[in-house]
């Protein structure tokens, strides 16, 4: 399948000019008397550029930092803290009350010199509580410094007075940081696993009815090499890049990850054509998806007292599989012989997979409709039209992410 990444943005733009969509006014109390909701699903490599442009239609592409996109995605890098018993992992899991996770966030493919702390605070629904994300900026060269209890409150207020930016050490600020800087100590958290992929943001600017994200090419990797020194011992945040990456220290996620999020009124449905989308054949709910989790109980399967239920899902076991410890295996039997032959299989499957929960091979015919629809509407505004369009002659090449492999 060609990179239609490109055309799609050229194409949001037709489509966002011909709605004449134009960004709500900012409004800090909008989600008073809202319902929110979030649902996560799984969508099929194939069918990316067809969800991607039935979406485009109704939405446009958002993008917050033009100089960070490849095309119509973002580079997202996020690692994730945990401790040796993998407390925060299993908090999430098991969806305790007020279980925390917490990541350091970047953004675009290179080094960053800025990054967000963030902490994600679980509330069960029946509470009426929504669950909470906080973050606050941090300098790269800080972090370290931060999770070791060495760069303290003081110091962060004299940083972002002397880049100019005093005004956001207010009381919200002081409060995140310090409470975050305790949980670190208290549960000796450090980086653990890290998440990947190219993240497609759909919304009208400050307008929160509907929402979309897309995240493909996701991967998950253990930020703390088998062989070599640990971000610890190297006083690094992530790994390091110049480090060799073996099987079992990085796992690729066969399928892309739409999430819907919604703000409706008490009682209003959700528009048509998001139904129509989620009635078509090509997203699959995954309730409750985590990436942080995945990844966790993939790259550790060593330190988890409990899984998530998709992992018996068929169409991820091979990639599970990919990322084994090293030895990891089942022994199979075959005729009479007395002995058997090690296939390799991942510590936390059974011998065959238990679930089937992507798409039905009865639905290929309906999907594959959707998709000729799909490609039609994209023929019928081809590039040099989109460009009449939107005034634009050309348009520069985007630098090619940097990748892990």
């Amino acid at each position: 399948m060609g990179n239609y990444s490109d055309l799609l943005v050229k194409l949001s733009n037709v489509y966002s000019k011909l709605r004449g969509d134009v960004a709500a006014k900012k409004n800090e109390d909008a989600a008073q008397g809202f319902v929110r909701s979030t649902t996560k699903y799984w969508v099929r490599t194939a069918d990316v550029s067809t969800v991607k442009q039935m979406v485009l239609q109704h939405m446009p592409i958002f993008q917050f930092n033009k100089d960070d996109f490849a095309g119509d995605a973002q580079l997202l890098n996020s690692v994730y803290l945990d401790n040796s018993s993998l407390e925060l992992y299993h908090g999430r899991l098991d969806k305790k009350p007020l279980a925390i996770a917490m990541r350091i966030r970047w953004y675009g493919p290179s080094d960053p010199n800025v990054v967000y702390f963030e902490r994600k605070t679980h509330h069960e629904s029946w509470t009426g509580e929504e669950s909470v994300k906080e973050r606050f900026e941090i300098e790269a060269k800080n972090v370290m410094p931060f999770l070791l209890g060495t760069f303290k409150l003081e110091d962060a207020i004299k940083n972002l007075h002397s880049r100019g930016k005093g005004k956001d050490a207010n009381d919200k600020f002081k409060k995140i940081f310090t409470e975050c800087q305790q949980a670190v100590d208290s549960k000796q958290l450090l980086p653990l696993v890290r998440t990947q992929y190219m993240r497609t943001a759909f919304q009208i600017p400050f307008d929160s009815t509907v929402r979309m994200t897309l995240d493909t090419n996701l991967c998950m990797i253990k930020e703390n090499p088998e062989e070599g020194p640990s971000c610890l011992e190297a006083n690094r945040f992530y790994r390091d890049p110049s480090l060799p990456i073996q099987s079992s220290e990085i796992t690729r996620f066969p399928h892309a990850v739409l999430e819907v999020k919604l703000s409706l009124k008490q009682g209003e449905s959700a528009p048509a054509w998001v139904k129509e989308l989620i009635d078509s054949g090509l997203l699959t709910e995954v309730h409750k998806f985590s990436k942080f989790i995945h990844g966790s109980c993939t790259l550790y399967p060593e330190m988890v007292q409990s899984v998530p239920y998709w992992v018996d899902d068929e169409s991820v076991r091979p990639s599970m599989i990919m990322s084994a410890p090293r030895g990891a295996g089942v022994t199979r039997h075959a005729g009479r012989a007395a002995g058997g032959t090690l296939e390799p299989n991942h510590p936390l499957l059974g011998s065959q997979p238990r679930i089937q929960m992507i798409n039905n091979p009865a639905d290929e015919a309906r999907i594959a409709r959707i998709r000729q629809k799909a490609l039609r509407a994209r023929d019928c505004c081809p590039v040099a039209l989109c460009d009449t369009l939107l005034g634009v002659n050309n348009y520069p090449l985007p630098n090619v992410p940097q990748r892990i492999e």
